[in-house]
């Protein structure tokens, strides 16, 4: 496995990507396939799978190479391919501009989806099912052949059926019937009714992050508008810019990490009123005394509920505020005298 670096955005660097399978081929390898990810889980980067396909085809074509395979993670971004064919000049949902413009954003990178070998969506991140709601696309069937198990030792497992009883449908005959509540959802919401609430998620993230910005001093939201939106506070004034420059040193870095940590920690405690998720490496990032890259600790808000409303936003907020208070406390108790 080859480590690709990625842009500001998240989405992956293709020019590194290039040079990656070309050092590849130079040492004797062979690039099998590449991961694309849709709408990465925290702070949903999505790769510009077009361009990445324009590039594996001059590779293949300059090298004499057998086609790249392309799988594309779309399990939490691939729901926003149901704005492919939008008219976002008629607009005949009626989002607002904002989200519009979002949206239209999205569908200039989730339409060259099918450009990709196979895909997955995992409904139940927001499509509205059960946690055990996948689906796993593979353009030609073909590809399976590869997964095939051997008919003299499993004659009844594989890509064989008998009368009714398929179990060519799923991989190693795993039968637990996870398309049923996929295909109900999909039925019961109808392709507008996604629509909906794919963009309503965009409109409370929105809200939320302007609501952020104004009430606090000491945040940075680190990532584009999406269906999550990741945050930093920081002691006293916001220090992101200079983070992203390397201007800070490995201390300073490290405990606004654990700053944030400890704020983590204290809301936590109140998960049950209402939960912010959190992760401890957002991004690398370099310090200005070390050559080694450093983890960022960031806040998440994620919201996939249809009846999480703009309304909601108020409550969210004076919920971070409260603990803030106490957190701040806190710190100055801590501090030595």
């Amino acid at each position: 496995m080859v480590r690709v670096k990625v842009n500001n955005d998240h989405s992956m660097d293709l020019h590194d990507l290039k040079s990656k399978m070309e050092d590849v081929i130079a040492h004797g390898g062979i690039p099998i396939y590449v991961l694309a990810t849709m709408g990465t889980t925290d702070t949903f980067g999505i790769d510009d799978i077009y361009e990445m396909k324009e590039i594996l085809k001059e590779m293949e074509h300059r090298y004499q190479l057998a086609p790249i395979y392309i799988h594309a993670d779309t399990a939490m971004g691939g729901m926003y391919t149901f704005f492919n064919d939008y008219d976002f000049q008629m607009n005949p949902l009626g989002f607002d501009v904002e989200v519009n413009a979002v949206l239209k954003d999205y569908q200039d990178k989730f339409r060259y989806t099918h450009l990709a070998d196979s895909m997955v969506y995992d409904f139940h991140k927001l499509g509205q099912t059960p946690y055990i709601t996948s689906l796993l696309l593979i353009k030609e069937k073909k590809d399976l052949v590869y997964l095939d198990l051997d008919a003299s030792e499993t004659p009844y497992v594989g890509n064989r059926g008998y009368g009714s009883y398929h179990t060519s449908y799923t991989l190693e005959c795993s039968r637990m019937g996870s398309s049923i509540a996929i295909y109900a959802s999909l039925l019961a919401f109808g392709f507008e009714g996604y629509q909906q609430m794919l963009a309503n998620y965009l409109k409370v993230n929105i809200a939320f992050r302007t609501a952020l910005k104004a009430e606090f001093t000491n945040v940075e939201v680190t990532n584009e508008v999406s269906p999550v939106t990741t945050f930093r506070f920081y002691p006293e004034n916001t220090r992101w810019r200079e983070e992203l420059r390397g201007e800070l040193t490995s201390k300073e870095i490290t405990e606004i990490n654990l700053y944030n940590e400890e704020y983590a920690e204290l809301i936590g405690l109140d998960r049950d009123i209402i939960f912010f998720g959190n992760t401890k490496k957002q991004r690398l990032i370099f310090a200005c005394d070390s050559p080694t890259r450093i983890p960022v600790y960031v806040h998440k808000f994620y919201t996939t509920n249809p009846y999480t409303t703009v309304e909601e936003v108020d409550r969210y907020i004076t919920f971070l505020k409260e603990h803030m208070a106490i957190h701040f406390k806190a710190t100055l108790m801590a501090e030595p005298v």
